[in-house]
């Protein structure tokens, strides 16, 4: 059922924020109703005292130009230039300021090119942020994008403000799908990116039809579904000796109901708060639903065995079978770090005697026959050993 915003600010918005503090692009999508979504983010970025914007352009030069204008990011981009120039120099900020000002417009690109060595930017960055107008920031992130993105945010110490795009309800679907499209690249350029979208679910069941399965299986890993406000329903008179109905029958007797109007929002967010991602739970899911296979499998089963800080976490793990099945989004072969710790913990794995079985998180997705063939091989191989 739905979880209370409080529960859900220190299970889902916190479980997108860890995946992005480990590089994992993520786009928190929030479907339902609008309004609804976007006070649940921005209390929750109130919350935990993040800078964010909130806008309702879906087109691109708009909505980036919107978003680095509202975020006030040319001036913190200006602080920055200022601190990282001024240092080599030896002179204050203030006297750096002044210098690079007093250039002539035909000495500007050469300096540029100079300072450009000493303090890590682009001569290109450095003209944008050197100029006076947001506008000219914006444009060099749109006809650079998204390496300029990456690179902006690679310069800001401070970071990048957090954004939340409303679709419009009058968006077609061609809009829609060039907004995520934007949106996903941006994810993908900037992985700790706070970002976020609020659509309808008819927009997301149009977005859908036309999606390919890699941009379907990003935005399955970030969904949410927003509810409306529920209230527990009166207890019901019953005869004496009747058994009542239990705490969560009424509450699921509830969701049929309106909601009313005062209520608190909730985010419907329940078992897939636990998993890594869509992908897991769905291929869990679906296991359970096939007597082969039902109840051989544990999500985000554990281990103890030392892995980093924590014990050992696998994503679908059966202890009987001692076969571990790990799920594997794009992002695990785009990060060198991420590739080897994976590789450990194979070894790792193996060395206590698990069978590791890894499949594509798209594939979860698109090639599920094949996904289930494949584990139905190896359960029968390890169930077979069992037995002699």
């Amino acid at each position: 059922m739905g979880k209370g915003v409080d529960h859900t600010r220190s299970l889902v918005l916190a479980r997108h924020r860890e995946r992005r503090g480990q590089g994992v692009p993520t786009l928190s999508v929030l479907v339902g109703d609008v309004d609804v979504a976007s006070w649940c983010w921005t209390g929750w970025q109130g919350a935990v005292a993040t800078p964010f914007v909130c806008t309702d352009a879906i087109d691109h030069g708009a909505l980036l130009g919107q978003w680095l204008s509202s975020g006030d990011i040319h001036a913190a981009l200006g602080r920055e230039l200022a601190e990282r120039g001024a240092e080599p120099g030896g002179v204050t900020r203030e006297e750096f300021g002044a210098r690079l000002g007093s250039h002539a417009e035909a000495q500007r690109p050469r300096a540029f090119e100079q300072l450009s060595a000493h303090v890590g930017w682009s001569a290109s960055l450095i003209a944008a942020t050197a100029s006076a107008s947001d506008e000219a920031l914006a444009a060099w992130v749109r006809d650079g994008f998204p390496h300029s993105l990456a690179e902006l945010a690679s310069a800001l110490r401070t970071g990048l403000p957090a954004l939340l795009v409303r679709a419009p309800r009058a968006a077609s679907p061609s809009e829609l799908g060039s907004l995520l499209a934007t949106l996903l690249a941006m994810v993908e350029a900037v992985p700790r990116l706070e970002l976020a979208c609020a659509l309808t679910e008819a927009q997301l069941v149009r977005w859908r039809q036309e999606a390919d399965a890699r941009d379907l299986h990003l935005v399955r890993e970030g969904l949410i579904r927003v509810e409306p406000a529920i209230e527990d329903p009166k207890p019901e008179s019953e005869p004496p000796g009747a058994r009542r109905r239990s705490r969560s029958s009424q509450r699921r007797a509830a969701l049929s109901r309106t909601a009313p109007a005062n209520g608190v929002p909730r985010l419907e967010y329940d078992a897939a708060e636990f998993a890594r991602s869509r992908a897991e739970l769905a291929l869990f899911e679906h296991l359970q639903t096939r007597p082969r296979t039902r109840g051989l499998f544990a999500l985000n089963g554990m281990i103890p065995e030392p892995f980093g800080s924590r014990p050992m976490e696998v994503d679908l793990l059966s202890e009987p079978l001692r076969v571990a099945l790990e799920i594997d989004g794009y992002h695990h072969f785009r990060d060198a770090t991420a590739y080897r710790r994976d590789r450990d913990k194979d070894i790792r794995l193996q060395r206590l005697g698990y069978t590791v079985v890894r499949v594509l998180a798209s594939d979860v997705d698109a090639e599920l026959e094949l996904v289930i063939d494949t584990i139905d091989r190896v359960v029968e191989h390890e169930q077979r050993r069992r037995t002699q």
